[in-house]
């Protein structure tokens, strides 16, 4: 698996695993870990969740992952994409 996607990628397993579900969801385990293979964005954001020393903090970091897999616009909230 290392070699396939790389030390940093294999680091942020366990929030790819967090965020992508079950694989029931609509986001599945997949996309999540395609985009942080192919988006340095959305990695630095991965990293960045595993690095938040409040819960505040988490909370915005998360809602902005999940925008993000969702298709939504920087500056967004799930609100927003909810009711879309």
């Amino acid at each position: 698996m290392r070699k396939s996607v790389g030390d940093k990628v294999c680091y942020l397993l366990p929030i790819i695993h967090a965020i992508g579900g079950c694989d029931t969801t609509s986001i599945g385990k997949g996309l999540p870990l395609r985009k942080a293979m192919s988006n340095s964005s959305f990695e630095k954001d991965l990293e960045h969740m595993l690095d938040c020393s409040t819960g505040e903090e988490m909370k915005c970091t998360g809602e902005k992952i999940l925008v993000e897999l969702y298709g939504g616009k920087k500056k967004k909230t799930l609100d927003t994409l909810g009711y879309r």
